[in-house]
């Protein structure tokens, strides 16, 4: 752990990233897991393998306890988990809280009390243990690199290709029509739509938009995605509520039920107004952006009060 950990004035071990790991005078900074350094080699290959997993660090203890600041758990999905953050109750309790922040996808700071007799606070987890202290864990969650499918490279689909790439983040463009993806890097031509999906495997965790100049070829495609993909994170279709609901009936008829349409949205995009190609680019982007970052109320940021 000494590339992330530097030692503050103050006596305190702090993060790279900003975390304050206290510590008392005199006690060394060190990972449990296997000499230190292994640790660290587990994370780079779970990166560098785009697996989604959450590490699990020691940031502060006061008093006893079995955990030291900057002893460190990796878990990943599936109830597998490496290296410690001490044993006992307070691991039992930590693989419970990583799990949920695998589930929810966002990091978090817990505090516990590791002494029996002791007043818990609202803020602490209790552990019922004997040996006295309190020790807080920081859940950081790891997700594999996000990947951004543009079926259609009709004028929607280039401005939302246009904005993806404002944001860097990674997007291709799909389209049967090659005269239309002349000057686009990214862009990936097909001699059809189902060619496409016999050919390639869209990752679990993708977004996708649907956007081609086409209702039957929006159709295939959906159809398609749902036939053949794993769990997407967003699977976005240009569509009139007309058009929706003639999609969803086909789709029920061919499949002989719906499958689990909750990362569905369509008609696509949040209702900001606007009916231009980037206008409706931008309410396509702004509902991804909601579905990213798990923003289920929108709400204006400012401040002035009417």
């Amino acid at each position: 752990m000494w590339s992330l950990l530097r030692r503050s004035a103050t006596n305190k071990a702090t993060d790279t990233r900003g975390y304050s790991l206290q510590k008392n005078a005199g006690e060394t900074l060190h990972n449990t897991f296997e000499g230190g350094f292994l640790i660290e080699k587990q994370i780079a290959e779970a990166i560098l393998a785009q697996k989604k997993f959450v590490k699990v660090i020691v940031v502060e203890k006061t008093g006893s306890g079995p955990a030291e600041v900057g002893t460190t758990m990796l878990a990943y999905p599936g109830g597998k988990f490496k290296g410690t953050v001490g044993g006992g109750t307070l691991e039992k309790l930590a693989q419970l809280q990583a799990e949920q922040v695998l589930k929810n996808e966002k990091s978090i700071l817990k505090a516990y009390n590791l002494d029996e007799n002791d007043q818990v606070t609202e803020q602490e987890v209790a552990t019922n243990m004997a040996c006295g202290g309190k020790v807080k864990l920081f859940y950081e969650i790891f997700l594999p690199n996000q990947k951004f499918y543009i079926f259609g490279a009709g004028h929607i689909g280039k401005k939302l290709l246009e904005m993806l790439k404002l944001m860097d983040l990674e997007a291709e463009i799909i389209d049967v029509r090659a005269e239309l993806l002349k000057n686009i890097p990214n862009g990936v031509q097909v001699q059809s739509y189902d060619d496409f999906f016999v050919n390639y495997k869209i990752p679990a965790g993708s977004y996708v938009v649907v956007a081609t100049h086409s209702h039957e070829l929006d159709y295939t495609i959906l159809k398609n995605i749902m036939l053949n993909t794993s769990k997407l994170k967003y699977i976005g279709l240009v569509a009139s509520k007309q058009k929706t609901a003639s999609m969803l009936e086909k789709l029920e008829t061919e499949l002989d039920e719906l499958p689990e349409l909750s990362n569905l949205y369509m008609p696509v995009g949040l209702n900001i107004g606007g009916s231009m190609p980037a206008e409706i680019a931008l309410a396509i982007l702004a509902e991804i952006q909601t579905i990213r970052y798990q923003k289920s109320e929108i709400k204006h940021l400012r401040r002035i009060e009417r």
